[in-house]
């Protein structure tokens, strides 16, 4: 494989090349022009946030309540020049686009973010508990930062691309939790316990403009803290502890996930066209995954509970475990076959965004384990784990256009099926070619191993 090899003194084209053509980032270190050794890279020394946080908690607890408070403070600093704004005339007194008049300095900046939970019996068996928190999660530092000679360009011109922004806002979560755990009898132990969680300032990419539309900057897309998410559902748990020989977990969580954008580049392709108004309206995102639960089943033999004789010895301190996950499929939009694989502009969506689910996943785990004594000090676990034992295919990914994780639907158009009919080399090597590892979980699979422990 080719291995590009580093620049040992960059030059002005490198730069330029490097910063507004590959769209590097070539902040960190000095660049010099070769004929000069003027430094070109002024302003775009290496990056040094700051960043931390600190967490006081306490813990009270009476005969009949349990009480959990505190706070964490988080305080965050890119410390670097920040634009006083991206939607006003950026060429300042001095006739240079993004010249240093345009810029302040960064602020650090302070979060506080309370915790609480308490929890008190409702009965000498039943116990309510609730929760209330919020949290924040600063920027990846790779959306912060961009070196000078890139954010002149983007501000001139419209840049089929997304430009990093300095001034974001961490993202903002709050999170309310209620229920209860029922005791029933000496071995089985029931739950529920229902949830809420909205995030706010989620980083996304969005369309700047000017407010007038006469002055730089002309358009281009940037980071922006611009989403929302909420998510709510219902956990439901039920647990037997050993009871001869056989102990029992089961969980279960119903759950919806909506808001205005999955992921960063939901809105890339729109942000990037200024005639397009971007979408603002809430929709299932793609992580939206209404049921999920496994049921964990183990029998296990202890030292005495085992038959006389010899088979006595082989089921001593064995044991066997089954695990059965499920989920549900998650959303994606149906798409025109032919469009979609052909990449054919124009409109053609088939459904409304995120409407149409994928199929259930179903997977059984297996592991048979015995664990043996040697010199009454060294513990030997052998154990035998098979990971989708009945090897049923997991779906993890498909194409939009056909709903399926091995056909993007090519082969229904023209073209397509013009080449499968008459061109075996690609009759051949198409099956492959479609088929992405990453659409699939994983299939059966069998290993074997010891655990030593002394």
């Amino acid at each position: 494989a080719a291995v590009a090899e580093p620049i040992a003194a960059p030059t002005v084209w490198d730069l330029y090349y490097g910063t507004n053509l590959a769209r590097l980032k070539t902040y960190g270190y000095e660049i010099r022009d070769l004929n000069t050794g003027k430094i070109v890279s002024t302003g775009d020394d290496a990056k040094h946030p700051i960043t931390g946080g600190i967490y006081i908690r306490d813990k009270v607890s009476f005969a009949d309540f349990n009480f959990n408070g505190g706070f964490r403070v988080d305080f965050f600093d890119v410390n670097t020049k920040v634009l006083k704004s991206i939607t006003t005339d950026v060429t300042g007194p001095d006739g240079q686009v993004a010249s240093a008049d345009d810029f302040r300095d960064s602020k650090m900046e302070f979060f506080v973010s309370p915790r609480l939970g308490f929890s008190f019996p409702i009965t000498d068996k039943t116990i309510f508990i609730a929760q209330y928190g919020k949290m924040v999660q600063m920027p990846q530092l790779n959306l912060l930062y961009v070196n000078d000679s890139t954010l002149q360009r983007f501000f001139k011109t419209n840049v089929q691309d997304v430009i990093e922004n300095s001034d974001l806002k961490p993202t903002k979560l709050t999170q309310y939790e209620i229920g209860f755990k029922q005791q029933v009898g000496d071995y089985i132990n029931l739950g529920v316990t229902a949830f809420y969680k909205e995030s706010t300032d989620l980083i996304g990419v969005g369309r700047v403009t000017s407010v007038d539309p006469t002055k730089i900057p002309k358009g281009f897309a940037a980071y922006l803290n611009l989403d929302f998410a909420i998510s709510r559902g219902l956990d439901f748990y039920f647990s037997m502890r050993r009871l001869n020989r056989l102990a029992v977990d089961v969980a279960y969580t119903l759950s919806y996930a909506s808001g205005t954008g999955s992921d960063p580049y939901s809105k890339f392709s729109l942000a990037n066209d200024a005639t397009q108004q971007l979408p603002n309206f809430v929709y299932a995102l793609d992580y939206d995954q209404r049921h999920t639960g496994n049921v964990n089943l183990d029998y296990r033999f202890g030292e005495s509970d085992v038959p006389s004789g010899f088979a006595g010895q082989i089921l001593k301190n064995m044991g066997l475990n089954l695990l059965f996950s499920f989920s549900s499929g998650r959303p994606y939009t149906k798409r025109n076959v032919a469009q979609t694989a052909t990449g054919t502009a124009g409109d053609f969506l088939l459904s409304a965004k995120n409407e149409v689910y994928r199929d259930w996943n179903f997977r059984l785990d297996m592991r048979l384990d015995k664990t043996v004594t040697f010199a009454n000090k060294i513990n030997a676990n052998f154990y035998v784990y098979v990971i989708n034992l009945l090897n049923t295919e997991i779906i993890n990914g498909i194409f939009e256009g056909t709903g399926k994780p091995d056909d993007n639907g090519y082969l229904q158009t023209p073209t397509g099926a013009s080449r499968y009919e008459n061109d075996p080399v690609f009759r051949k090597l198409w099956p492959e070619r479609i088929k992405f590892f990453s659409n699939w979980g994983p299939p059966r699979q069998v290993r074997f191993g010891v655990n030593i422990s002394f």
